[in-house]
């Protein structure tokens, strides 16, 4: 897609495929030029941080969690994508690629997802006072970017400890901007739509300055 739109001098905006309304692409494309990323994390999908927070707030079997969460609408039927971690890999690759320029796989990435989280995890984090997240993380320190989705654990005075709901999360580490932290945008429908809005508005912007430097 992106030689495609290379080649016919085309523009691609795919805000709302990563977060929904959270800002992502846009902070990685826009918000950082003139400085380099070293490392990108993110929770990027609102059904695992659900199922997450509902076990260790109720101390429930992630099957229960996941039948309540089906029940209430929070979780699809068919939630496998979602709690195996190819969501938030696909959603980290179009980061990686769309956003800082990269030349990644779903091969390059290391996935492991939710499913295998059990209550003795849940009352071992509880006891040393950490919070688990599922985290799409890249590393661009070494020679080669290094890309996962694993179960992370944070402690108390992280933000990242203090995601609710359906709530999402990136933060970027840089080189000369410091650390940089965006939370919020839920997944609502009007949301989404927004991001898309956002994108077609952008597109547009870009093309009245492209005509008037013609």
């Amino acid at each position: 897609m992106l030689e495609l739109a290379a080649s016919t001098g085309a523009r691609i905006r795919i805000s709302g495929a990563t977060a929904a309304a959270l800002p992502t692409i846009d902070v990685l494309e826009i918000g950082l030029l003139g400085c380099r990323v070293l490392s990108l994390e993110g929770v990027l999908n609102a059904t695992t941080n659900y199922l997450l927070n509902a076990m260790m707030a109720r101390r429930v079997e992630f099957a229960d969690a996941l039948g309540e969460a089906q029940a209430g609408g929070f979780a699809e039927s068919e939630p496998s994508r979602d709690i195996e971690g190819w969501d938030t890999a696909c959603k980290l690759l179009i980061l990686a690629n769309f956003g800082l320029g990269l030349d990644l796989r779903m091969d390059d990435v290391t996935v492991s997802g939710i499913g295998h989280v059990t209550l003795h995890d849940v009352e071992d984090w509880r006891n040393k006072g950490v919070v688990p997240r599922l985290v799409g993380r890249l590393d661009l320190q070494g020679g080669k970017p290094m890309a996962s989705v694993a179960v992370r654990t944070y402690p108390l005075d992280d933000p990242f400890a203090h995601i609710a709901g359906k709530t999402k999360a990136m933060r970027i580490q840089t080189d000369c901007m410091g650390e940089i932290l965006t939370m919020g945008g839920g997944p609502e429908p009007m949301a989404t739509a927004s991001a898309a809005l956002k994108d077609l508005e952008l597109l547009l912007a870009g093309s009245k300055i492209a005509a008037s430097r013609d």
